[in-house]
């Protein structure tokens, strides 16, 4: 399978692709911007920021939400202004990472624990906050996921997340409480970094496997059937959209280059947004 590029200039690190209001919108985390993308390619910056943008979603009213990784808060993008829906930090001193809003406007946010000279595969409680549309925010899943990554809710209320440092995909069940306290299936991923994800309509999962550079499918079995290879790129982020939303959206960028001292600027990448009609329909968010 092969995708063909949509979007190629003034993109450092697409992430977080959604499919909203006819057009495709994303973060650009060492960019500090969102941007939204056509069909054909335009790209308009509909906010610049100070702070590291990662998650996104939108409230019923269309107003996007964005969770900024420095300050660790979710804020408003409206009406030329910027302002805070939610500071996170006031609930875990995790850092905030992806995000999916359900067609309520309640928000999903997957927050890690620092690991700086820890293990970084060990559960140190890591946690995904629910975030309602008035702002406040609770705990909803506490450990049992290891560095929570890209997630996607579906109707029924399942909730995917990629757990980065964990391999895997694992699949919570969403009680009438609000916590995703059963644990419904995992996909398996070994020496994988999962990223961004999405579902579609036969119950299979698009992951990103970052570093590998794929975009690897699961059917609802969770065997894997298919992948796309970004050319030699690494794997960030996708989501299913268009009008019918059967166009499977990849966001890659070329892997950066360690400096003398083996730092790495992610702000010298280049990244790229893709586009591959797939036969199953998106279902659920993102």
């Amino acid at each position: 399978m092969s995708a063909h590029i949509i979007a190629s200039k003034n993109l450092i690190f697409p992430e977080s692709p959604r499919w909203h209001a006819g057009k495709l919108w994303l973060t650009d985390i060492f960019g500090r911007r969102l941007v939204t993308v056509t069909l054909e390619g335009e790209l308009d910056v509909v906010w610049e920021f100070e702070d590291r943008p990662s998650g996104l979603g939108f409230l019923p009213d269309g107003t996007p939400l964005v969770g900024l990784v420095d300050s660790n808060r979710v804020v408003r993008v409206s009406g030329g202004v910027l302002v805070t829906h939610s500071d996170v930090g006031a609930a875990t001193d995790a850092r905030l990472n992806d995000m999916v809003v359900d067609a309520d406007g309640t928000a999903y946010v997957g927050c890690a624990l620092d690991r700086t000279g820890r293990d970084p595969s060990a559960d140190l409680g890591d946690v995904i906050l629910r975030v309602e549309p008035s702002g406040e925010s609770t705990v909803v899943r506490r450990g049992g996921i290891i560095r929570p990554n890209g997630l996607a809710l579906t109707p029924t209320g399942t909730l995917s997340v990629a757990e980065f440092s964990g391999a895997r995909v694992s699949r919570w069940r969403r009680s009438p409480s609000g916590q995703f306290d059963a644990l419904d299936s995992i996909i398996e991923m070994p020496g994988a970094l999962p990223d961004g994800l999405c579902v579609d309509a036969d119950g299979g999962t698009w992951v990103a496997n970052l570093k590998a550079g794929r975009f690897l499918y699961f059917n609802a079995t969770g065997r894997p059937s298919r992948s796309v290879t970004p050319s030699g790129r690494w794997a960030v982020a996708c989501t299913l959209g268009g009008a019918d939303r059967r166009t499977l959206f990849l966001t890659s960028l070329n892997p950066p280059e360690p400096g003398d001292d083996n730092t790495v600027d992610f702000a010298q990448c280049e990244g790229f947004v893709e586009a591959l009609p797939v036969e199953s329909a998106g279902v659920g968010l993102p």
